[in-house]
């Protein structure tokens, strides 16, 4: 449980980042969406974004953000 938490801080600290929020919200999600929808992710899945979080080399933001946003949408699109 604790792992899970590290992982989920990991990930709610990398949508909080100013260039990272800013790119998520160029695609018309808020911050507090953006935090609301990494909350609802399950363990497993918090898991897999924080591990390509931290195999991130420097300047690779953006290839994150497409697979954070492609997760969003698959939670709560096709999942609901």
């Amino acid at each position: 449980a604790a792992q899970a938490q590290v992982a989920r801080d990991t990930v709610q600290s990398f949508v909080a980042r100013a260039e990272v929020a800013s790119q998520l919200q160029a695609f018309g999600l808020t911050p507090q969406a953006a935090k609301d929808r990494v909350a609802a992710l399950t363990d497993s899945e918090i898991a897999t974004l924080s591990g390509q979080i931290d195999s991130l080399p420097a300047g690779a933001v953006g290839t994150l953000v497409w697979i954070l946003l492609f997760i969003v949408f698959y939670w709560f699109v096709i999942r609901q």
